[in-house]
């Protein structure tokens, strides 16, 4: 696995989402994009906990806007 790829893949994600309130269709974009990255790293286990990390910082960060 290259991990600098993974990196650089997930920070273009983190960084397109990070401020924004999402909708539904935000969420479900962003589902699809994470679900890509996982595949493309060949489902290995440090994609899947980078990727899991910024779901759940994104969810945080919208339920803080939300409130």
């Amino acid at each position: 696995m290259d991990a600098a790829r993974l990196f650089h893949d997930c920070w273009k994600i983190y960084r397109q989402y990070y401020g924004i309130n999402m909708g539904e269709k935000d969420w479900e974009q962003f589902v699809d994009e994470i679900e890509s990255v996982y595949t493309k790293h060949r489902k290995e286990a440090l994609a899947k906990d980078l990727l899991v990390a910024i779901e759940a910082e994104l969810e945080r960060m919208n339920k803080r806007e939300k409130r």
